[in-house]
């Protein structure tokens, strides 16, 4: 495992990973970084002594962790939803305030999305910005009905604290005593109690609506992958940590398209695989778009299109892309072995209107029909 410094990361996510073999190694400071190992468990990244542990087979409550106003400005992306979040924790911070003046807050949270786009991460960074003991809770090693009982039992008799339950689809998994048990575990946290849940999950649709109504984990935040302009940032913070210098011949407008859409832990491993391939000097811009390939398509052993037939495909996508000037500007147009590259960037991305989704049509379709009117093949 390749290990260096960095203070940003949008994050992962450890989706089918049995947690009885994770060893998560987060320890974020302004000094040191010890990147992730997707093995990893979220309770080992805070700074601990054994006074200020307290174990249980059911949970592991952490009193002293590290704590930092720092706005979750570690994370890159997301804007909106760090609104979100530093509302719920400012509104957690002054719960006691709050709540003698009648006024209710929200006592759970789910953070979802795809694997590797920052949920834990995240989840991490709003608990350092809380000065509250943690519980996360250990699914895994225990009776789950019990051990959520067990665990909601702790938090009400240490008052204002964190439940941190993450992968929730997992744990649920369609066992109907288990969604009652943490119905009636949040039913009961009375407004005394001051207890706020962190969930995460990959599969929103697979929790049931009864969990996310008013009163239990209410406010339902998505997680995306980064866009182009985040997941550029994220690339450029991964080279200058490992000090690598970009070519002369980079241009973050090709990038921004070549990246877009991908999650964190795919821009590290882009950046990894130009190292390993590579070294770390003389990166060049085709190195770079070579390690992308790899990482987003793989390695196959399928049999070569020819590049006459390839060439006629990505070309009829370029000619009809010109065509509507207005709309797309070609950004990139390149041969990879025996597949081809189009990509074109719009030249408006606030909004969509009527004839430009008509020319987004024109210019998909483009390629299946020149292969049918100059190859002779397709439909």
């Amino acid at each position: 495992m390749l290990k260096e410094k960095t203070n940003y990361y949008y994050g992962f996510d450890t989706d089918g990973i049995d947690k009885e073999d994770h060893s998560m190694a987060f320890d974020i400071d302004d000094e040191d970084f010890d990147y992730y190992d997707p093995d990893d468990e979220i309770e080992d990244d805070y700074d601990t002594t054994l006074d200020d542990e307290e174990s249980d087979d059911s949970y592991e409550v952490i009193y002293n962790h590290e704590h930092s106003n720092n706005n979750l400005s570690n994370v890159i992306g997301h804007e909106n939803q760090k609104k979100e979040i530093l509302c719920i924790i400012d509104w957690f911070n002054r719960s006691k305030e709050l709540k003698e003046r009648g006024v209710t807050i929200p006592q759970g949270v789910i953070l979802y999305g795809q694997p590797g786009n920052g949920k834990s991460l995240l989840i991490k960074e709003i608990i350092k910005s809380i000065d509250a003991p943690v519980l996360i809770f250990k699914g895994e090693k225990v009776n789950i009905v019990s051990g959520i009982i067990d665990t909601f039992k702790k938090a009400k008799e240490i008052g204002h604290s964190i439940v941190v339950i993450d992968e929730l689809d997992l744990l649920i998994d369609n066992d109907n005593r288990v969604k009652r048990t943490l119905q009636e575990c949040l039913d009961g946290v009375e407004s005394s109690d001051d207890i706020l849940v962190l969930c995460a999950t990959n599969d929103i649709r697979s929790i049931p609506h009864a969990l996310k109504r008013n009163g239990r984990l209410e406010k339902i935040i998505n997680i995306p992958n980064p866009n182009g302009d985040e997941a550029l940032e994220l690339f450029k913070k991964c080279v200058k940590e490992f000090k690598l210098e970009l070519p002369k011949d980079f241009d973050d407008d090709d990038y921004k398209i070549a990246l877009d859409g991908l999650n964190f832990v795919a821009i590290k491993a882009i950046v990894n695989d130009v190292i390993l391939r590579n070294g770390f000097d003389n990166i060049t811009t085709q190195m770079i778009d070579d390690s992308i390939n790899i990482i987003t398509k793989g390695i196959t052993d399928s049999e070569r299109t020819s590049c006459y037939e390839v060439a006629v495909h990505e070309a009829a996508h370029a000619v009809m892309a010109s065509h509507f000037k207005d709309y797309f500007i070609i950004n990139n147009l390149r041969m990879e072995g025996g597949s081809g590259v189009f990509k074109a960037k719009l030249v408006n991305e606030e909004y969509t209107p009527y004839k430009q989704a008509v020319a987004d049509i024109k210019v998909a379709m483009a390629g299946n029909i020149a292969e049918k009117c100059i190859l002779e093949r397709g439909s």
